[in-house]
């Protein structure tokens, strides 16, 4: 019988408590199953002047491209909010059902389950957007904050996505 760790079992109280509607199925899904590359939507460009900063030089290798501010606030959605954060800049950020990465391409928004998001951080478990397969692995204690509702513990992020693979060293964290 597999052990869940407490933070997951926090962050799927938080999730369904911050409005999220419930995962369909008989709820067998697997949690390393990942999001069709085909379900990707790419989004509008940004207007002018809102490219993100320049990438560090860790990242230089990575398939994803840091959110710009301007991506962050667009999400329509409401919720629990994941994101990987590496020298200042977002990497990954996940509200309600949608994940949201940039490539070379632009701003990317993918469905992600309850399931999924749930999953991460985990070192079996990795998910697909834009073509990028991604998985995130925590290289430390997770630090649990009741009084504001979040978690977050130190992580590395693997991408593979064009023939490229790479992988960041940051922060993996959710609030509510």
């Amino acid at each position: 019988m597999t052990r869940i760790p407490p933070w997951v079992l926090i962050l799927a109280f938080a999730v369904s408590a911050c409005g999220s509607e419930a995962v369909e199925g008989d709820g067998n899904a697997s949690a390393a199953e990942s999001v069709p590359a085909a379900a990707s939507r790419p989004a509008p460009a940004p207007p002018s002047g809102t490219e993100p900063a320049v990438q560090p030089a860790a990242a230089a290798r990575l398939p994803l491209q840091p959110l710009s501010e301007e991506d962050m606030l667009s999400s329509t959605q409401m919720g629990c909010t994941c994101t990987f954060n590496s020298r200042n800049s977002t990497y990954l950020q996940a509200i309600g059902d949608e994940l949201m990465v940039r490539t070379p391409a632009g701003r990317q928004l993918c469905p992600i389950t309850d399931v999924q998001l749930q999953s991460l951080g985990q070192s079996d478990s990795d998910v697909t957007c834009a073509g990028v397969q991604m998985s995130i692995s925590e290289t430390g204690a997770r630090i649990l904050s009741p009084e504001s509702d979040s978690s977050s513990a130190p992580a590395t992020l693997s991408a593979t996505g064009d023939g490229v693979t790479g992988t960041l060293d940051g922060s993996w964290g959710c609030a509510c």
